[in-house]
C-alpha cells in the first residue's frame, strides 16, 4: 500500500509538471493597439485601448498555446474627435451597449516564428471567426525557459459589416486592419 501510493504521488507530480508547461503573458493594460480605416479611400489611424489580455504560450508544444484580448471600446480612439463619436455611436460599435470587444483562440499554429491565430471575436455582441497573425520579433522556441518579455508583430483584419458596425458605409470602408508591434510581459500572479 504504502509502495502504491507513492508511485501514485510521483506519477502526479511529473503529470502536474509536464501538464502545465505553458507560460502566461500578457499585453500591458492600458496598451493601445494601432487600426487603419479609409474615409472617402484617405487612410486614418486609430488606437484600441487594451482592457486585459492573456497569451499562454506553451514552448513545447506551441499548437497547445491560448491567446485572448479584451478591447475597451469607450477608451479607443478613430484618432480624430468627430469620427471617434461616429466609431463609438450606435450605427458602428454601440459602445454604450457593447463596451467591450472580446477575441479568444480556437487554433494555434506556429511556423517559421509566426503563430497563426484563429479564434472568434465578438463585436457589437455579434461573434464570429477572426484570423490573426503574431510575427515574432526573435525565435523562443528554443528557449529553455520564459523570457520576461517577447516582442511581436500583430497583424489581423476584418470587415466591419460582418459585425453589423458598418454604420457609414457609403464614406467610410468595411475593412479593419490591426498591425502594431507590441510587447509581451510575463504575467504575475
Amino acid at each position: 500500500m504504502f509502495y502504491t501510493s507513492r508511485l501514485l504521488l510521483g506519477f502526479l507530480i511529473c503529470f502536474a509538471s509536464n501538464a502545465h508547461s505553458a507560460s502566461d503573458y500578457e499585453i500591458a493594460p492600458g496598451t493601445l493597439l494601432d487600426f487603419t480605416y479609409k474615409i472617402a479611400g484617405v487612410s486614418f489611424q486609430g488606437k484600441f485601448f487594451v482592457a486585459q489580455s492573456k497569451f499562454s504560450i506553451d514552448f513545447k508544444r506551441p499548437e497547445n498555446s491560448v491567446f485572448s484580448v479584451e478591447l475597451d471600446t469607450k477608451k479607443s480612439s478613430a484618432g480624430f474627435y468627430l469620427a471617434t463619436q461616429a466609431m463609438l455611436g450606435s450605427s458602428v460599435l454601440d459602445s454604450q451597449k457593447h463596451p467591450i470587444i472580446k477575441f479568444f483562440s480556437t487554433d494555434i499554429n506556429l511556423k517559421d516564428g509566426q503563430f497563426q491565430i484563429h479564434g472568434r471575436a465578438t463585436i457589437k455582441g455579434i461573434t464570429d471567426h477572426i484570423e490573426i497573425f503574431v510575427y515574432l520579433k526573435e525565435d523562443i522556441t528554443k528557449s529553455t525557459h520564459s523570457p520576461q518579455e517577447i516582442q511581436f508583430l500583430i497583424d489581423a483584419a476584418f470587415s466591419r459589416k460582418l459585425f453589423k458596425a458598418n454604420g457609414y458605409e457609403t464614406i467610410v470602408g468595411d475593412r479593419i486592419e490591426l498591425k502594431d508591434d507590441v510587447l509581451l510581459i510575463i504575467k504575475k500572479n
